[in-house]
């Protein structure tokens, strides 16, 4: 959660954040610098002397220790970049989910604007684009579904799933509290799947989107009455990687310049494989 404090006279960081009387030690203090959870006027900074004006904004951040790692870092150019987003971390920040994301830190990373094309759900690993500029966000934003032909996933599933592939249509609606389902009217959504690896207990699916929509995967595996494993809200019964078995495996987008394919691949984490034994897919 981000907490926000107002500077009213002129001081250092860490000397401000010593005397501020938080509910933090001296030492968790110091890590939440290092971690770069601490923000002026929304800059990221691990500096312990920066200069703190009146007015100044100062934000810290609860840092995770889970998150605590570096950034997996798969293209960059001039125009975008390129991450595996670990699971349990934000795509963005949100009003109601105020912890770091990978937008927080792409921008560190960058240290200058960054700009969202899309997103992943915070339980979802694998591929998530960034724009560095305006224009090429706006290029992407303008039909993404066009610009990024293939959003391919892979989603272990519970029980042994028959076909070797199939498509699943719906129209997909959301309640109050955020509970995606699907029923005769809402947004239409289109997902393709291919059975890749089978056994007793799961199935290793390639799902690709033909459209876009909140937790669509998931639902359209609920659906199937295949629920993902790890998936306790669209009704999986067990969990056995201890995380939601869903990863954006491959993501093909147009060059914003040239517009040409590229292909960027996000590995399939190991925990997957030692489900179902997916280390030698490509």
């Amino acid at each position: 959660m981000k907490k926000e404090h107002i500077i009213k006279e002129r001081d250092t960081l860490l000397n401000y954040l010593l005397n501020a009387e938080l509910p933090y030690s001296k030492s968790k203090i110091r890590s939440l610098l290092k971690h770069h959870c601490v923000a002026i006027n929304g800059v990221t900074t691990t500096q312990f002397d920066a200069p703190l004006l009146p007015k100044d904004v100062v934000t810290l951040v609860e840092y995770n220790p889970k998150l605590d790692t570096p950034l997996n870092i798969i293209y960059e150019d001039k125009n975008i970049l390129v991450i595996n987003k670990p699971n349990a971390l934000l795509s963005v920040p949100t009003e109601n989910q105020k912890e770091i994301s990978a937008f927080d830190y792409v921008k560190d990373y960058l240290n200058h604007p960054v700009y969202v094309i899309h997103r992943l759900d915070k339980f979802t690993s694998g591929v998530l684009i960034f724009a560095k500029n305006v224009k090429t966000q706006a290029y992407y934003r303008d039909d993404w579904q066009k610009k990024a032909p293939d959003r391919s996933y892979i989603a272990i599933v519970e029980g042994k799933v028959t076909e070797k592939s199939g498509t699943i249509q719906s129209y997909l609606q959301e309640s109050k509290s955020l509970f995606v389902f699907s029923s005769d009217t809402g947004k239409e959504a289109i997902s393709h799947f291919e059975t890749i690896r089978t056994n007793d207990r799961y199935s290793a699916l390639l799902v690709s989107l033909e459209t876009g929509r909140r937790n669509q995967i998931r639902v359209h595996m609920a659906d199937l009455k295949h629920p993902i494993a790890g998936d306790s809200k669209y009704g999986a019964k067990t969990n056995p990687i201890k995380r939601l078995a869903l990863h954006a495996y491959r993501v093909k987008v147009k060059d914003p310049i040239n517009h040409k394919l590229m292909t960027f691949i996000a590995p399939i984490p190991q925990s997957f494989n030692q489900m179902i034994g997916l280390a030698d897919y490509r």
